[in-house]
């Protein structure tokens, strides 16, 4: 077989570096030439198969920072302090996102099948502050979503008070 990339011969001996005119959608064009037993011509089967190139990817999400991270029932998240840090392949160094890079719910787990939005009331159900990002790349119809998170505690806030006039001393003065 013999493998094209952007019209080259792929040759295992010479490795393609893709450079940064590759990213995007390519195709890889797959050639095969054999000849049947008891043939006397060959033939050739071609298959293209596209790619999707990407220089860097997200490959993860870290939340941290001085953030309140204990609520009573019926609270909102405070999200004052958040940080947020994207990890991506191929580069050394995490990218401190802007608040406006990334969304922030509540859950009780990353599944995200009963998260509730920074402006809904907690519940006791939920047990983490979550962020999350999606990007989606040149070439391909993949979306790529991160998430990370911090735990939070939601105590039940109180329903009643109630005071009992035999132990009760009010002074005024």
């Amino acid at each position: 077989y013999v493998l094209y990339i952007n019209g080259s011969a792929f040759n295992p001996a010479s490795p393609y570096t893709f450079v940064s005119t590759d990213i995007g959608k390519k195709t890889l064009t797959i050639k095969y030439t054999y000849t049947p037993s008891g043939h006397d011509g060959s033939i050739t089967v071609t298959k293209d198969v596209v790619i999707s190139v990407q220089k860097n990817m997200l490959s993860a999400l870290t939340a941290s920072g001085v953030v309140q991270t204990n609520y009573y029932a019926g609270e909102t998240l405070n999200t004052s302090g958040l940080t947020v840090d994207a990890t991506y392949t191929n580069t050394a160094e995490d990218v401190t996102l802007t608040s406006a890079d990334y969304t922030v719910t509540s859950a009780s787990d990353l599944s995200g099948s009963d998260e509730l939005s920074v402006s809904e009331p907690l519940t006791t159900a939920q047990t983490l502050l979550v962020v999350s990002r999606t990007e989606k790349y040149d070439g391909s119809d993949t979306e790529v979503t991160q998430k990370g998170s911090l735990p939070i505690t939601v105590t039940p806030r109180a329903n009643k008070l109630s005071l009992n006039e035999s132990t009760l001393n009010l002074v005024i003065d």
